[in-house]
């Protein structure tokens, strides 16, 4: 019989042949390990996501029944254009970036229009 050792804690295992872990803390642990990076990566572009929205949030807020809005005060509160969560092509010229609920169009080289979306499919 072949000796096996725990994944994570390099300990001599007992018990059925198929076996990774000595214990669920040390399969957990080895998990943590293994996905720590994965989770950083997606940690750091979530939390652009939720500052980009905060920041449509609070000028939809701000703003009248027209939401139009430079692209320049967005970038000041520390928007970054480049993240959003998904697209949507109204036709082949017009297309609204979302940032989970509320969105933004541009409709000149320097203004964008703010949307809420209605309902997410």
């Amino acid at each position: 019989m072949d000796a096996r050792n725990c994944r994570h804690c390099n300990e001599l295992l007992r018990g059925r042949a198929d076996k990774k872990f000595c214990d669920p803390a040390c399969r957990s642990a080895y998990n943590y390990l293994q996905q720590r990076n994965n989770y950083h990566t997606f940690n750091k572009i979530n939390a652009v996501l939720r500052k980009n929205r905060s920041i449509l949030a609070a000028f939809a807020n701000e703003m009248g029944e027209r939401k139009y809005i430079d692209k320049i005060h967005l970038e000041m509160q520390g928007f970054q254009f480049r993240y959003f969560t998904h697209e949507v092509n109204l036709d082949k010229k017009c297309s609204v970036r979302y940032c989970y609920d509320i969105g933004y169009s541009t409709v000149a080289d320097s203004r964008v229009e703010l949307v809420r979306a209605k309902y997410l499919t």
